[in-house]
């Protein structure tokens, strides 16, 4: 088995969560948690709610949620990724390594460490050039591409919603 594979499941007993988790998944489903979320989601931000559905279900929106995964630190910080003064994509949120917990809309001040992950919001082409960008920061004698958006195929999510 690959211990870096992902393995997701369904919860369907109240206490198999536990059990699930010590038999080597990653992550798991409990669906009848996810409904009821939603429904309150629906209930208290309708419109936050209708522009998620809209960016994952519309057929011509392209912007999606994506991991930007940190290989090493070397004291780069979030605002060093600017660069030219604007990122590629929109940094949403910053996940420390093995952490559960994100920091929201983290400062430029903020330094990243090996094995974080940030959450950006953009394009495929928008999230592949911000990690390009890390890339080159965190490896800047390894040769990379530029990190210039480029027109690439649909996300193979598309097709589940």
């Amino acid at each position: 088995l690959n211990p870096e594979a992902r393995i997701i499941t369904r919860q369907l007993s109240e206490d198999s969560s536990k059990k699930l988790l010590r038999s080597g998944a990653s992550s798991v489903i409990r669906q009848d948690r996810i409904g009821a979320l939603r429904m309150v989601s629906e209930m208290l931000r309708p419109t936050a709610v209708g522009f998620l559905d809209w960016m994952i279900k519309d057929k011509n929106s392209s912007y999606r949620f994506g991991d930007i995964n940190i290989p090493a630190s070397a004291g780069v910080t979030v605002g060093q990724l600017e660069g030219d003064g604007k990122l590629p994509a929109l940094i949403v949120a910053l996940c420390r390594a093995g952490g559960e917990t994100y920091e929201i809309n983290p400062s430029a001040e903020t330094e990243l460490a090996e094995g974080d992950t940030l959450v950006a919001l953009g394009t495929s082409p928008e999230t592949a050039a911000l990690q390009n960008r890390v890339d080159r920061l965190c490896f800047p004698d390894a040769e990379s591409e530029p990190d210039q958006p480029q027109q690439q195929a649909a996300q193979p999510d598309e097709e589940l919603f």
